[in-house]
């Protein structure tokens, strides 16, 4: 079972879809969650499947959040291939200072395949 998150009534939806030359079909929503004068959140949830020839489905899903003021972020994210296994990623900067065209920030990032053919991988991070 897939339960996908959607916002329904806050702010700007798009949910594009189709069929690519490839037989590829695909749908994507992607919703504005928060977005005031401090903090702006979107989410994106997907799905894909091959037709010509079969393939396995493919999930995913993403939440991207920026502090406006200070310019941060932070983002999260995870896809699945059925059979093939899941990869999750989250990526962030924190901006300590942002002014003048001088910045001083720290940033970092993490990814992770787990499950599938080849079992779970080993993060892969940095700072």
């Amino acid at each position: 079972e897939e339960y996908v998150l959607v916002p329904l009534s806050r702010g700007r939806r798009q949910t594009t879809g189709g069929v690519d030359s490839g037989g590829r079909a695909f749908i994507r929503h992607t919703g504005t969650i928060v977005d005031n004068n401090r903090h702006h959140l979107t989410g994106t949830a997907s799905a894909a499947k091959q037709f010509r020839p079969n393939g396995p489905l493919i999930t995913s899903g993403s939440l991207d959040y920026t502090h406006k003021p200070s310019g941060s972020t932070l983002g999260i994210g995870a896809s699945n291939t059925r059979r093939f296994g899941t990869d999750v990623h989250a990526a962030g900067r924190y901006n300590f200072y942002n002014k003048g065209g001088t910045s001083v920030f720290a940033e970092g990032n993490y990814g992770r395949h787990f499950e599938g053919p080849g079992g779970t991988g080993r993060p892969n991070y940095y700072g």
